[in-house]
């Protein structure tokens, strides 16, 4: 599964970085980051786990890994252009990557943690549905939905985002042979909308943010019609 996620997201980064362009700087990195990455947590890890289970949510943390490297080296590197993005402690230490470790290392060594840590972090666990709404919900509000609607790249990068590389998605996991419950879970997280990092990202290193929490929300909308579809097709197939 982690094999399989590491080789879709590969493929969007190559695939986007060929296609999809703009004149503005700041809009292209936008365009091009919410295109090669998906919500594959908030969104994704309600979705597989309504539908396949905790086990469908375990694989999906198998894509959000290579996920949380790329975004905190490669992620970086595109929305700034700086290549010093591109370093170890951008990929060791950021709160993603940190956190991955420490879930691993419990669920490789069978510990257990005790009642008064646990059931804390199980409530907070079970947030991680509501709190993205709150998120996407005040996205919404700061963003301009007009100037996203009247981009027909934006429209290129959401048919992009919540179709094509979706299908992509889901014909390189037939190509690897992987079928059941994986191959549900790592298209649901490869066809949710833009990743909500992009708007974080984007107030952080002085890009255009209004123009990504715009093209986030929207397309987040979108979805509701097109992760239904794809999601469908894949348990067909499965």
């Amino acid at each position: 599964a982690m094999l399989a996620s590491a080789l879709i997201q590969g493929v969007s980064i190559v695939v986007t970085r060929l296609v999809l362009h703009d004149k503005d700087p700041k809009r292209e990195r936008a365009l091009q980051f919410g295109t090669i990455f998906s919500n594959s947590g908030f969104m994704a890890y309600p979705l597989q786990t309504a539908l396949l289970g905790t086990i469908g949510m375990f694989y999906g943390s198998a894509f959000v890994i290579p996920f949380t490297i790329i975004t905190w080296t490669y992620g970086i590197y595109l929305i700034t252009g700086d290549r010093k993005a591109l370093s170890v402690k951008n990929l060791l230490l950021n709160p993603g990557m940190i956190s991955v470790v420490i879930a691993m290392a419990l669920y490789l060594l069978g510990i257990t943690l005790p009642p008064i840590l646990f059931s804390p972090v199980n409530y907070l666990a079970q947030l991680n549905t509501a709190v993205p709404m709150l998120i996407i919900g005040y996205q919404l509000s700061q963003s301009n939905v007009k100037d996203v609607l009247k981009s027909g790249k934006a429209w290129f990068s959401a048919g992009m985002r919540l179709l094509v590389l979706p299908a992509l998605a889901l014909l390189i996991c037939l190509a690897m042979h992987i079928d059941g419950t994986v191959l549900i879970a790592l298209t649901i997280a490869a066809s949710a909308p833009p990743a909500a990092i992009l708007v974080m990202f984007s107030e952080k290193f002085g890009q255009d943010a209004h123009f990504a929490s715009s093209l986030v929300s929207v397309q987040t909308v979108f979805s509701v019609l097109t992760m239904p579809v794809i999601v469908g097709i894949a348990q067909y197939v499965a």
